[in-house]
């Protein structure tokens, strides 16, 4: 690793469960895990999207309490695929006030996807750079990776 964007990125994934930078100071990607909360302190977070749970099950309702009392707007898709929730997903986070944070479980197949797309169609990079970042934050499973490329081909 060459400069110290990749060892925050490298140190980023590991410990804050491929925590990553979507677009500086405005959008930033993660796993669902614990770890995250404290996050928010650092970012200055103003929007959360969580692409991991059921709608009204325990963990989005204690998500739904912490960023409520942290004063962080909170959004929830729930079962996340390629088609309709994920263009809404895709809508919610290029319009939703920033900065936000957004992830689902793993943070390689839904969150991984919607980072994905968000550089390729609304910050115009490349397919190469789009790539190199799954490298990073693991590969996205087949389905996904079949929905990227003929999205982005």
């Amino acid at each position: 690793m060459s400069g110290l964007k990749e060892v925050i990125q490298w140190l980023g994934a590991r410990l804050f469960c491929n925590f990553g930078v979507v677009e500086k100071g405005k959008i930033y990607r993660c796993a669902q895990r614990w770890r995250i909360y404290p996050l928010w302190l650092c970012l200055g977070l103003k929007t959360r999207i969580n692409l991991a749970t059921q709608e009204n099950d325990l963990q989005d309702r204690f998500e739904k309490w912490l960023w409520g009392k942290l004063g962080v707007k909170y959004i929830t898709f729930p079962t996340i695929a390629p088609g309709d929730e994920f263009e809404e997903a895709l809508k919610a986070l290029k319009e939703c006030e920033k900065p936000v944070l957004f992830g689902c479980e793993g943070g390689k197949d839904r969150g991984g996807s919607l980072a994905a797309v968000y550089k390729f169609e609304v910050l115009g990079r490349g397919l190469r750079e789009v790539v190199k970042d799954w490298m990073a934050f693991r590969v996205p499973g087949e389905s996904w990776l079949k929905f990227l490329f003929g999205r982005m081909s």
